[in-house]
């Protein structure tokens, strides 16, 4: 559970408004799963269980988790925070992006900074009107050991799914060869009967 445990009301329909358009925005590319209100799809880390804003698993038969977007406001972006949430996600086998609003970008590059939190990817958001525009403002340096993690991961994923596949395919033609012998056993029992009645 978050530390930040009630955030003011515009605080939090500002974030809910944040996590549905990025949801929109990102579902052609990756299926999406979305905590909002009630925490309902975990992210098991250890014997810890998270609840991550967004998280985009890819759109192969590998379902990898891929991305860990965590969506923050004013009042969120602070100590507490950081070590409960973001440092955990820095750790998970997925790239960390956080949104944060502007104007708060290098506030929270500096607490990643202090606390060794691992952020691959940093966005403000602010609104124009009634649309709301996001913008990079940090990107890590490409972390090879952990784009790698995240490739082994999908191939594992991948083997898997080859590996089950095989699997069904097998089952599938065994059970199609003993329909044969029994078809085969019932037309020549058949076939033995029409003799025997000549």
């Amino acid at each position: 559970v978050s530390p930040i445990l009630l955030r003011p009301v515009r605080e939090q329909l500002e974030h809910d408004h944040v996590v549905r358009l990025l949801r929109t925005r990102l579902r052609r590319r990756f299926q999406i799963t979305v905590n909002l209100g009630d925490e309902v799809n975990p992210l098991t880390l250890g014997a810890r269980k998270l609840y991550p804003d967004l998280m985009l698993i890819t759109n192969d038969r590998a379902n990898v988790l891929q991305t860990i977007v965590e969506v923050e406001t004013n009042e969120s972006i602070n100590y507490l925070e950081a070590m409960a949430e973001w440092l955990p996600y820095g750790r998970v086998r997925a790239t960390f992006h956080l949104y944060v609003p502007s104007g708060c970008s290098e506030k929270t590059q500096q607490l990643c900074k202090e606390k060794k939190i691992q952020v691959d990817e940093i966005w403000s958001y602010h609104s124009v009107g009634d649309n709301m525009r996001f913008a990079l403002t940090y990107r890590a340096p490409e972390n090879a050991a952990k784009l790698a993690r995240i490739e082994q991961a999908r191939k594992v994923a991948l083997a898997k799914q080859r590996a089950k596949s095989k699997v069904k395919a097998k089952s599938a033609k065994s059970k199609k060869a003993m329909k044969l012998k029994k078809k085969s056993k019932v037309s020549q029992g058949k076939r033995s009967v029409g003799a025997l009645k000549k």
